[in-house]
């Protein structure tokens, strides 16, 4: 007698082709584009010319800075927005508001670095990045934040995930945030008076 054998083949299941892929990526591409073309508009042709609107300029100066910080490696040119707008208001309560709407949107990068610390801890330098961080994390972030070009968005990863105490994190962000717009807005204050007068000087003004 022959025996029959039935072999049952499991379903296949094939990725998604390059181009569905590649449309995919391009489109979220796209959508981030619009997303921050549209905040640097709003920045740079709405929400500074809300200075007259009082007390409410500086919650907008708030969600400028706030919105610019959680931009991750993507420069959204928030603080030149609230340079602006410091020629009109209080330059140091601006740079208090605009500090904390910063140290608000840098806990997105704060976060990413929690949900990655499984890869991160992989990494050969881990170990020192989590010593360094316990012993000195505060002035670290400090540093990071009140110095222009340094990658903060780095920085805010590397805290996240060496599980730096949050409150030390916002505290040293906040504060290093606070020095740097009031130089900014200092230093845009004071040359906007000196051009000033030379224009008056030159009969131009």
């Amino acid at each position: 007698m022959t025996t029959m054998t039935l072999t049952h083949s499991a379903p296949s299941f094939t990725a998604p082709g390059p181009r569905r892929k590649a449309l995919k990526s391009a489109l979220k591409f796209g959508m981030a584009a619009a997303v921050f073309a549209s905040i640097v508009a709003m920045s740079f042709l709405v929400l500074p010319r809300l200075e007259a609107t009082g007390i409410w300029a500086y919650g907008i100066g708030f969600l400028i800075q706030a919105t610019t910080s959680a931009s991750i490696m993507v420069p959204v040119p928030g603080a030149a927005a609230l340079t602006v707008m410091s020629q009109e208001l209080n330059l140091f309560a601006l740079a208090a508001v605009g500090a904390a709407g910063g140290a608000v949107g840098e806990l997105v990068g704060y976060w990413l670095g929690t949900q990655g610390r499984g890869p991160l801890a992989k990494l050969g330098i881990y170990k020192e990045l989590e010593a360094a961080m316990a012993k000195w994390g505060g002035t670290i972030v400090f540093i990071f934040a009140a110095v222009p070009l340094l990658p903060m968005d780095a920085a805010g990863i590397v805290a996240g995930a060496t599980r730096l105490p949050l409150h030390r994190y916002l505290i040293s962000m906040f504060l290093g945030k606070m020095l740097l717009l009031s130089l900014v807005f200092l230093a845009a204050r004071q040359f906007s008076t000196a051009f000033s007068f030379v224009a008056e000087w030159m009969n131009v003004g």
